[in-house]
C-alpha cells in the first residue's frame, strides 16, 4: 500500500495533508516517477546498510540489506577493500590499484588471497 501526502507552501515543513492511499497497481501515473525515485533511493540505502557484520582476524565482512541477492563487502585491516555486487567483484588494493572481474572469471593473482578470505566469510 502506498500512501500519498501533499504539502502546501502555507504549511510548515512538518505538516502534510493525507491525499490518498493506493496499491501499486492503482497508483496514478502522475506518481509513477516519484515512486520509482523513492524505490531507487531505498535500494541504494539498503545496498549500503549492513544486515550482518562478521569480524575476522583479517577483515570486517558485511552482508548488506538489499535482498534477494545482497551485496557483500570485506574491508581488510591492511586497507584492501573487496566488494561483490550482482556477480561483479571489485577489489581495491591498499595502494589504490583496482581489480574488477566477474565471479565466473579467473581470479587475478594479486587478489586471490583476499578473494578466498571473502568467500570464507
Amino acid at each position: 500500500e502506498i500512501s500519498v501526502y501533499q504539502s502546501s507552501l502555507s504549511q510548515s515543513c512538518d505538516e502534510f495533508s493525507f491525499h490518498g492511499s493506493y496499491t501499486y497497481d492503482d497508483l496514478p501515473s502522475r506518481y509513477w516517477k516519484k515512486y520509482q525515485y523513492a524505490f531507487q533511493f531505498i535500494m541504494l540505502v539498503r545496498s549500503k546498510t549492513p544486515k550482518v557484520t562478521l569480524y575476522t582476524d583479517e577483515a570486517k565482512c558485511m552482508l548488506m540489506e538489499n535482498d534477494p541477492n545482497p551485496d557483500f563487502e570485506a574491508c581488510f585491516y591492511n586497507g584492501t577493500k573487496f566488494h561483490h555486487m550482482k556477480g561483479q567483484i571489485k577489489c581495491i588494493g591498499q595502494d589504490g590499484t583496482t581489480y574488477a572481474y566477474q565471479f565466473t572469471d579467473e581470479i587475478p593473482q594479486e587478489v586471490i588471497t583476499y578473494h578466498h578470505h571473502a568467500i570464507k566469510c
